[in-house]
């Protein structure tokens, strides 16, 4: 699920790093150049401001608190304000709240006591600092803090993926396919990830080895030696799988090369795979009922996800080393989860993207890979607390 408007995964580390900030800063900051004590000009200002020991984060749920590294004068005082936008911070407004002079060395998790912050917004703060008997330091620069959406994401809509049917039962697959090294593996009748047919196409020696897949095992069911030239390395070939109750029919460039009968499984949908020495190519791609109803059909256009795996170029799908997917919504790999949207024909000041997924166990890595308009934007989410399902802020003011 996505939306374009988290709290961040590390919520727990943060609070550690706070704590190590705490400890270590204020010692820092003896060792920091400024200005001249009671000098002409205003002391230099602080910096590296943070929120929640991050610079300009963009998806707090808890209560801000504040940081900065100072002057070499000991700090004996300070005042923060917090605006509404950028340019009422740039003017020295704040319109949100403003600590007044507070006495105090401390230089972190300064906690923000103002009014209640609305979700899904951002805040801009700045921060001045006095030295035992100095003057005020001027103004840091305007730093940033966005709030998340909180626990209810009411205004989202998810992002599925394409529905997949495991109900196909008769059905002709036909492809043309190029074996770029060694094999290209052709599924069908796949329920599932684990289980189904694998017709192994080899380029390398001119044979065909059909697999069967149980439980996520292979096995071989036999290795048939093609008439000669039927498939080489580098040149496409027109494959052809019919399957009808439990024969299995198999054509290369529309000559019969192999029939099956297995009766192992009666349905499920098509993908492809390759192992670790194996790559190759799918030009075109259908599926067909009996009567010429069309389950699926692509020529792997430039926006064409079929399939989770591989990449769409050049009107093909190149399919790389010990790759494995099935049509979406049955993949092993990724699901391509697309929206479109339009942004309001205003100025924009900012824009945060909230992004989560489910459990992350099952693949035992991050779960998403966010982009915008092709760019990289970021991934997640990390390990779940409790039944909690962490979610991310990412700033993306720059791609919209």
């Amino acid at each position: 699920m996505a939306m374009v408007n988290s709290v961040s995964s590390f919520k727990a580390f943060r609070r550690l790093g706070l704590a190590l900030s705490a400890a270590l800063l204020p010692a820092l900051s003896l060792t920091l150049g400024g200005g001249a004590r009671g000098g002409e000009h205003p002391a230099a200002p602080p910096s590296q401001l943070t929120v929640n020991g991050r610079s300009d984060p963009v998806d707090l749920d808890v209560t801000p608190r504040f940081g900065w590294q100072g002057r070499a004068i000991e700090q004996s005082a300070y005042e923060l304000r917090v605006a509404s936008s950028r340019a009422a911070a740039e003017a020295g407004a704040a319109d949100v709240w403003t600590s007044g002079k507070v006495s105090s060395r401390e230089q972190t998790a300064i906690l923000y006591e103002g009014p209640a912050l609305d979700p899904s917004e951002r805040y801009y703060w700045s921060v001045r600092t006095w030295g035992d008997g100095d003057g005020a330091s001027a103004w840091s620069p305007v730093a940033a803090f966005g709030t998340g959406p909180g626990t209810s994401w009411s205004h989202s809509v998810p992002i599925w993926a394409t529905a997949a049917s495991t109900a196909w039962s008769d059905y002709t697959l036909e492809a043309e396919v190029v074996i770029d090294e060694v094999a290209l593996g052709v599924r069908f009748r796949a329920p599932g990830p684990s289980d189904g047919y694998m017709w192994q196409f080899r380029g390398s020696d001119n044979r065909l080895v059909p697999h069967r897949i149980v439980d996520g095992s292979f096995t071989v069911l036999e290795s048939v030696s093609l008439p000669t030239d039927s498939l080489a390395l580098g040149r496409p070939a027109r494959i052809r799988i019919d399957v009808h109750g439990s024969i299995i029919d198999t054509f290369i460039d529309g000559v019969l090369v192999h029939s099956l009968e297995d009766a192992t499984f009666s349905s499920g949908g098509v993908g492809v795979r390759t192992g670790n020495s194996e790559s190759g190519a799918l030009r075109s791609l259908s599926v067909r009922e009996p009567s010429g109803g069309v389950l699926l059909q692509t020529d792997f256009d430039a926006d064409d996800r079929t399939f989770g795996c591989g990449r769409v170029q050049g009107g093909a799908l190149e399919v790389p080393r010990a790759s494995h997917c099935l049509q979406s919504g049955l993949a092993v790999d990724w699901a391509f989860l697309r929206k479109e949207f339009t942004p309001r024909d205003v100025p924009i000041a900012w824009a945060t993207a909230f992004a989560t997924g489910s459990s992350h166990l099952p693949a035992r890595q991050y779960v998403y890979k966010l982009y915008l308009d092709g760019h990289f934007v970021g991934l997640g989410p990390t390990h779940s607390l409790g039944n909690e399902t962490r979610y991310d802020g990412f700033d993306v003011n720059a791609r919209v």
